[in-house]
Parts: C-alpha cells; structure tokens; sequence
C-alpha cells in the first residue's frame, strides 16, 4: 500500500518554522506546554440527580503568547436547551455557573470578549481575563458550578434510577497549543 500524501496546514508549518514542531514527529527545541493543577470538591443529590461542585485551578501559561482569554469546557452543557449536537439528547438545563473568579476578581456574564467577564458559546465558557496572562504567568480560577445528571441512554453517562455514570462533571481548561491556539472543537 502507499500512504497518503499527509496535508500540513498553516498552523503546522507556522510551528515548524518557530521551532516547536518537527515534521519528523518529536517536539521541537521550543516546544512548550500549557499546565493547569486542580483541586476540586463535588456531592451528587440521588433524591435531584444534581451534582455540585467547587473547583480552583491553577493555570500556568508556559506559552509565549499573552492571554487575555481562557476557554473553558462545559461538556454537560450538551444537554442545554438550544446547544448544537449530532443527535437527539435529554434535555437538563446544562451547567450552572454559580462562580467564576480570575486571580480573586469575580467574573460577571459579559455579553461577548469587548468586556472582562464570562460568556457561553454552546460547550464552551470563555473567561475574558481582568488582566491578561503574561508569558510565564500562572493564573488562579475558582469554579462554582452544578448539573443535572442525564437520565440513562444519553451521551457518554447517566443514570439507571440506581447507578450513576457521570462523565465530563466538572470545568475543563481547553488545551492551548502552538498550532491553532485554544483547541475548542466540539
């Protein structure tokens, strides 16, 4: 068999010329790597199917970019009235942010990235930082947050009536790389 011709986008190359990359596969002499610590605490109601949960993250951007945003997973919010999706799913109301705090500064709901604050598109929170995170920089964000578990036969968990499969419970920092920047693909 022949092997397909492999296709590099602009972001590959970019990369390969900046050094992190390497066509051959093995990071290149200025590879870098986000890191992002958590702690976090959670209870589940069985009587409500709810599940709570607090979170701190410590984020350390080993990137040579500035960020002024972070982009934030809220996988449950699958099961949010009007998120797209592939196939039909139980509705729950999605994720509730009771709690987004950036470096001790709370965020508020912010209509879209013009304003610090905290906005919602589909599956994915992005945080607009009060002050942006240097090259270097680590950040400290706190997370409120509760769900509603999905019955059983939606994506990936749910619950029998008995048995809890909970999946994607809590927020996840998306990866940030030298290739396409915040990897935010549903």
């Amino acid at each position: 068999p022949r092997p397909y011709p492999v296709m590099e986008d602009t972001g590959f190359r970019r990369a390969v010329a900046l050094g992190t990359r390497t066509r051959t596969g093995e990071p290149g002499p200025r590879y870098w790597q986000q890191h992002a610590e958590y702690r976090l605490r959670a209870s589940l109601d069985s009587a409500t199917r709810r599940l709570t949960g607090t979170g701190t993250v410590r984020y350390a951007n080993r990137s040579p970019d500035t960020l002024r945003t972070i982009a934030v997973h809220l996988r449950q919010n699958l099961f949010a009235p009007g998120a797209m999706r592939n196939e039909l799913v139980p509705l729950t109301g999605g994720v509730t942010l009771s709690r987004v705090v950036a470096d001790g500064a709370a965020l508020q709901p912010a209509e879209d990235s013009s304003r610090t604050g905290v906005w919602t598109e589909g599956t994915i929170a992005w945080l607009r930082l009060p002050r942006p995170l240097a090259p270097g920089g680590t950040t400290t964000l706190e997370f409120g947050w509760s769900f509603i578990v999905p019955p059983d036969g939606a994506p990936r968990g749910g619950v029998d009536g008995e048995t809890y499969f909970v999946s994607y419970w809590y927020p996840q920092l998306a990866v940030y790389d030298d290739v396409g920047g915040w990897q935010v693909g549903q």
